[in-house]
């Protein structure tokens, strides 16, 4: 029917069509759009709007398991302060044909995947028996290349409303704390999820069982935490965050300020008009709960260059169960000088780098707040009620009344 001509014709125009759509499309479709909230997503935000705090845990295996639920202890739900978290098995696709997200329970039981994500799950609805009324999850799994599965990750964010996702910087540690291995795909996935989620992220660097401490769900939990203030809005939604810990009756919090040797002599610092509390706003509400709570302190650290910043931090030694730390700073900082000239983990910031040193042996969050354009809207739709609810079961909160899909704990009876 065809010349070879016209054969040599098709083929031609079929590899420059084929070959033109893709470029087209990797440069004029950019998936993420469809991520980027209308509203504020942050744990301050929040905190200041009387918000339902909403968590999304991801988990590359049952390991992850302990230090995440001890996490989500010392976050403190509590009846007047509910939480609801969402946890996402990450599973790496291999020789299936389509990518999978769906809620545990509708998973196939002959799934390989399944039976440990059931594991992971289980350890989880544990911790929510003993906490019934006041913590409420979902679970989910998400089987899908690692190239791609940052897009499974946003997508349950934004179809959730959390106000922050935590995922763990490596898969595992070695005996004596070190990073045994580091997986390129894992880390892309780190800084996808940065770049692109439509709420704040935190990078965690479990270290919790490589020290032999025990999960909450066997009576123990973090005791000392730490947060490391340098300025900046990261550092703001990682205070927000400690000042929920700071609510907890057992958890000991310690705010570390790093302050310019400069600032002894500047000491007027101007209040910000803004409708959102400014960062001295934040300081200031913290130095007054620490004068109420013996558990709470707030130190200063008077500090010339980067170079008295790393020896602060790395006399931390093995004080404390968890820091907490902001992800970006001011780079031009006096607090930071010399710091910014090396680093091997960029998705961590500056303070974070350090902390993924082998030298430290407490986990590490990362916090890193929503990008976004002020101003934004603010999402009600999740607010608490002025007035708790004391009608029938004291223990639950009425929001979870109406939670979509969420199951009931019975307590009497242990699954």
């Amino acid at each position: 029917i065809l010349d070879t001509e016209c054969f040599n014709l098709v083929i031609i125009t079929l590899l420059l069509v084929t070959g033109v759509s893709r470029y087209l499309v990797v440069r004029l479709y950019d998936p993420s759009k469809r991520y980027r909230s209308e509203s504020k997503r942050t744990i301050l935000n929040s905190r200041q709007r009387n918000m339902q705090l909403r968590l999304l845990f991801c988990v590359y295996n049952v390991e992850n398991v302990p230090s995440m639920v001890n996490l989500l202890e010392a976050s403190y739900p509590s009846r007047y302060s509910p939480v609801s978290v969402f946890t996402l098995h990450l599973v790496e696709l291999k020789g299936r044909a389509h990518a999978v997200l769906m809620p545990h329970h509708l998973m196939n039981k002959l799934d390989p995947n399944t039976a440990e994500s059931t594991q992971i799950v289980n350890g989880f609805q544990r911790f929510e028996q003993l906490h019934q009324g006041t913590l409420m999850a979902q679970h989910f799994t998400a089987a899908a290349p690692f190239s791609s599965i940052n897009d499974d990750i946003c997508t349950l964010a934004l179809d959730k409303k959390a106000a922050l996702i935590v995922i763990p910087f490596h898969k595992a540690y070695a005996i004596d704390g070190s990073v045994d291995h580091v997986n390129p795909a894992i880390r892309s996935i780190n800084i996808n999820v940065l770049d692109k989620a439509p709420c704040s992220v935190a990078i965690f660097i479990d270290r919790g069982e490589t020290e032999g401490r025990r999960s909450v769900l066997m009576s123990n939990t973090w005791r000392n935490v730490a947060m490391i203030f340098i300025e900046g809005r990261d550092d703001a939604e990682a205070l927000a965050f400690c000042m929920r810990m700071a609510e907890h009756p057992e958890v000991s919090v310690t705010m570390i300020h790093f302050r310019h040797k400069s600032a002894l002599y500047n000491s007027n610092i101007t209040m910000g008009q803004e409708t959102e509390p400014s960062e001295c706003h934040l300081i200031n509400d913290f130095k007054n709960y620490s004068l109420n709570k013996p558990q709470v302190h707030y130190k200063e650290e008077i500090v010339r260059d980067g170079v008295e910043t790393t020896q602060v931090i790395s006399a931390l030694g093995s004080t404390y169960d968890l820091v907490v730390v902001g992800r970006d700073h001011d780079l031009e900082s006096s607090v930071l000088y010399g710091l910014t000239d090396w680093s091997e983990c960029p998705e961590l910031g500056v303070i974070g780098d350090m902390f993924a040193s082998p030298d430290f042996h407490f986990s590490v969050l990362v916090v890193h707040q929503q990008e976004c354009d002020d101003p934004f809207a603010v999402d009600y739709s999740y607010k608490l009620a002025v007035s708790p609810h004391r009608g029938g079961d004291p223990r639950v909160h009425p929001r979870f009344s109406v939670e979509e899909g969420y199951t009931s704990v019975d307590l009497h009876h242990s699954r």
